[in-house]
């Protein structure tokens, strides 16, 4: 399990690094600072480093515990490279979402793999 930081949080130019294992999946805890504005529903956009968006994932959920929003990810799925997640949130009920936050994230090539 990996926690993000929004980009929000972080002081300008600092970088947040995580080592994962080089299992098949990623799980990511979004970390959301502060109880304002909580959404009743959130969806993740993953962006590659070209701007291209590489994946959706509607239906995510705040948890109290974890203050944030779980995300798996299938390495299948994201590669190696430079990733932005984009965190929408919104009642769910047709009304427009806001986006919560955006984080960086790296992925490395799992090692004996290029």
């Amino acid at each position: 399990m990996i926690q993000l930081s929004p980009l929000t949080t972080r002081g300008r130019g600092s970088r947040s690094e995580v080592q994962a294992d080089a299992s098949r999946r990623l799980t990511l805890i979004l970390y959301l600072p502060g109880p304002s504005s909580r959404a009743a529903r959130y969806r993740a956009e993953v962006f590659r480093g070209d701007g291209s968006k590489a994946l959706e994932v509607p239906g995510l959920v705040f948890q109290e515990d974890l203050e944030g929003v779980s995300l798996e990810l299938s390495r299948d799925e994201i590669g190696p490279g430079d990733y932005r997640l984009r965190l929408f949130g919104g009642t769910g009920k047709g009304a427009p979402e806001k986006l919560a936050a955006e984080y960086p994230l790296h992925v490395e090539p799992r090692r004996g793999r290029p």
